[in-house]
């Protein structure tokens, strides 16, 4: 509570009450970058499973998974 106490009064000095009201910057991705998007999805193109790509890429399952459903990269139709 005491450090979020500091962050508002931070931020109420750096701006002023405006600052309160402004939308916040968006971040860049920390884990799926674009070379490991590519990566990850030929995976998936090669017919991968999300846990075996999980252990080569190091990327967790559950974040391959969130990709997928965001529509970020996709599971090809199996034949």
């Amino acid at each position: 509570m005491l450090s979020s106490i500091k962050r508002w009064v931070k931020k109420y000095n750096e701006g002023g009450a405006a600052a309160f009201f402004t939308s916040n910057l968006h971040r860049t991705p920390r884990v799926l970058t674009p070379q490991k998007i590519d990566e990850i999805q030929s995976l998936l193109d090669s017919q991968e499973e999300v846990y075996d790509i999980s252990e080569q890429t190091g990327v967790k399952k559950d974040t391959i998974l969130k990709a997928i459903y965001q529509k970020k990269l996709h599971k090809p139709k199996k034949k």
